[in-house]
């Protein structure tokens, strides 16, 4: 582009340090960044006049197949831009961004398929930070190029940001700083007691029951994070809402009285729920165990709530567990889930 070409049309962004641009990616929960996918197609379209169609890009972040054609164009063309400015193709980065952005993509449907490879908030937070990374970095490199563009009218010079982007952040940043806040103030309050071995069997210090660990990801937590305080033992597991707790009746509470109570609990929270109920003797012992599970959905995710109840010495000792997360892991989570529950007997 030589100094005789006439002004190009403004548009094009002036450019801006990187770590604003991380902010917008991080803050808006990825949100901005099918934005900003779209204004760099059409400064791209604006620096070359290929016929390219922006708003068709804004789903593109979102679908690891489209990204598989676009990002690899995305590249060529700034590189056709950059090339006769002296400034070196970054061709050679084609494949290690597209797949970067693919893996990225599909991380997350696939940590709700296997939700208890890494804890929920760790694999978010971590998740984030590398998507947010990844487009500043991609900013980063289109930035350079359009530093020795010549003879283009850059638009929000001295600006932060502009409308459409500070009205992005109100809208998510609060919600993003609430959850990490929440995050935070949930770990320092309710620590985890003890990571349970997959495989073992955990047995009550004071000898009144035990249960089976099945699964990776069980951990006991601080009582309260789950009940009121007034669970004798509160476990959870790797799922999104994935718990059991233990509860000491005392004398005077039947297992007729539990499980009426959680069954009537589980059909005001359960969509279209059903329940049934079945009764055992305890290996070797004259002591039967009451095990209900109730199926339904919550909050649009498949969801299941066991009871399971015996009674030692006129005392009632019950099991309450709750299953709820995204249909692709509840079929394979339920199956260990199952088996914990069942397991439940006095020692």
């Amino acid at each position: 582009m030589n100094k005789d070409e006439p002004a190009r049309d403004p548009g094009v962004r002036a450019p801006r340090p990187w770590w604003m641009e991380f902010v917008l990616h991080f803050a808006t929960f990825g949100v901005y960044s099918m934005f900003w996918l779209v204004a760099r197609v059409r400064e791209l379209r604006m620096l070359t006049g290929r016929r390219l169609r922006p708003w068709l890009w804004l789903p593109v972040p979102l679908l690891m197949p489209a990204q598989l054609v676009a990002i690899p164009r995305f590249v060529k063309g700034w590189d056709a831009v950059g090339a006769p400015l002296g400034q070196g193709r970054w061709s050679k980065w084609t494949i290690p961004i597209t797949l970067a952005m693919a893996l990225l993509s599909t991380a997350v449907p696939m940590h709700n398929v296997f939700p208890e490879v890494v804890g929920l908030e760790a694999f978010l937070l971590v998740w984030l930070l590398c998507w947010a990374g990844l487009f500043s970095g991609l900013d980063a490199r289109v930035n350079r190029i359009k530093r020795y563009v010549a003879n283009v009218e850059f638009s929000g010079k001295g600006r932060a940001y502009t409308v459409p982007e500070w009205t992005l952040l109100a809208c998510f940043s609060p919600l993003t700083l609430l959850v990490i806040a929440a995050w935070a103030i949930d770990d320092l309050i309710y620590g985890v007691v003890e990571d349970l071995p997959a495989d073992s069997r955990y047995a009550d210090v004071n000898g009144a029951f035990s249960f089976p660990v099945v699964g990776r990801g069980w951990r006991s937590v601080e009582v309260g994070k789950y009940s009121n305080g007034d669970a004798a033992l509160e476990i959870e597991g790797a799922g999104s809402t994935m718990y059991f707790l233990v509860f000491e009746h005392g004398r005077g509470v039947a297992i007729n009285d539990v499980v009426s109570q959680r069954m009537a609990e589980s059909r005001d929270q359960l969509a279209g729920g059903s329940c049934n109920e079945s009764r055992s003797f305890v290996r070797n012992q004259p002591i039967v165990v009451s095990y209900t599970e109730c199926r339904g959905r919550l909050f649009g995710d498949p969801s299941m709530q066991t009871v399971t109840v015996f009674e030692v010495d006129g005392s009632a000792y019950e099991m309450l567990g709750w299953l709820s997360v995204p249909l692709a892991s509840f079929n394979r989570l339920a199956v260990d889930f199952r088996q914990v529950a069942r397991g439940f007997e006095p020692l």
